[in-house]
């Protein structure tokens, strides 16, 4: 069987146009950098209040971003990270 999505799913983006006028030669390691301080801090953050987290893979293409509202040209998924309850049985 497959589990029900979770109750939240936090998503980080990259905005482009900013990150490369802020750091032209290195914008896909600081969005990199963010982005696992992010899941990370995440993480911890879950455990602190009891919550089950986890990170996710996934790479939405360009329709899904126009669906959250995101331009493909300029924005680009950063990471992802399901957050519910704990399972009863641990």
């Amino acid at each position: 069987a497959t589990a029900p999505p979770p109750p939240a799913l936090v998503l980080w983006r990259a905005d482009w146009p900013r990150i490369m006028t802020r750091y032209p030669g290195c914008g896909l390691p600081a969005v990199l950098w963010d982005a696992g301080a992010a899941v990370q801090t995440a993480y911890l953050l879950a455990e602190e209040r009891g919550l089950a987290g986890c990170a996710c893979a996934g790479l939405p293409r360009g329709a899904e971003l126009r669906e959250l509202g995101w331009e493909p040209e300029a924005h680009a998924f950063a990471a992802a990270f399901a957050l519910g309850l704990r399972s009863p049985s641990g």
